[in-house]
C-alpha cells in the first residue's frame, strides 16, 4: 500500500481553541452582517460561504479526509499533477513575431491615416486605456462589420479584427504610430 499524506502539524490543531473560536465567529458576525446590511439571506450566506472557502485551508485538514477516503500519496499527486496543468489551461501567449505581412501592412496604414489626421496622442491614450478591453472591443468591431464594411473592404476590416484578437496587437499598433509619427517629425 502506498504511503498516506499526514499533516506534521495542521494549523487548526496547533493554535489555541480560543483563537479558532474567533475566527468562526467573526466569519459568522460578517456573515450576519452582510445579511442585514443588503436585508436579504441571500447575502449572509454567500458571504459565509466564501469566507470559509477562504480559509478552507485553515478550517479543514485535508490529509485526514484523504485518509479517511483512502487516498495514497501517489493518487494526491496525480491531483496536484491535474491542478498543475489546469493552473494555466487558459492562459494565451502569443509569440510576438506571428504577425504576416499583410497583418503588418494593414497596421501601417491605419498607423498612417492617424497620424496623418494628427490623432496619434489621442489615439496612443485611447489604446493605452482600452488595452485590457482589446478583445472585447474585437467583438465589438465584428458585431458593427455590417456598417463599417460601407467605408471599409471586407477583407481589411475581417483582417484588422483578427489582428484585435490577438494579445500583443495592442502593442503593435502603439508602435506603428509612434513610428509613423518619428517619420514625420524626424
Amino acid at each position: 500500500m502506498a504511503d498516506v499524506l499526514r499533516w506534521e502539524d495542521h494549523p487548526l490543531r496547533s493554535e489555541s481553541p480560543a483563537r479558532s473560536a474567533a475566527l468562526a465567529g467573526l466569519i459568522a458576525a460578517s456573515a450576519v452582517a452582510a445579511a442585514v446590511g443588503f436585508g436579504h439571506w441571500f447575502y449572509g450566506a454567500f458571504s459565509l460561504a466564501v469566507l470559509t472557502l477562504s480559509v478552507s485551508r485553515y478550517l479543514f485538514d485535508a490529509t485526514r479526509t484523504a485518509r479517511k477516503l483512502h487516498i495514497s500519496s501517489g493518487a494526491m499527486s496525480r491531483i496536484d499533477e491535474i491542478k498543475a496543468r489546469w493552473r494555466h489551461a487558459f492562459a494565451v501567449a502569443s509569440p510576438e513575431g506571428d504577425w504576416s505581412l499583410e497583418d503588418r501592412e494593414l497596421v501601417e496604414r491605419l498607423a498612417g491615416s492617424i497620424v496623418r489626421r494628427r490623432l496619434g496622442a489621442a489615439a496612443l491614450m485611447a489604446l493605452e486605456a482600452g488595452r485590457p478591453l482589446n478583445f472585447l472591443g474585437s467583438q465589438a468591431l465584428t458585431f458593427l462589420a455590417p456598417f463599417a464594411t460601407l467605408v471599409f473592404s471586407a477583407a481589411e476590416y475581417d483582417r484588422f479584427t483578427r489582428i484585435l484578437e490577438r494579445r500583443r496587437s495592442v502593442d503593435l499598433l502603439l508602435e506603428a504610430i509612434a513610428r509613423c509619427e518619428s517619420e514625420i517629425d524626424g
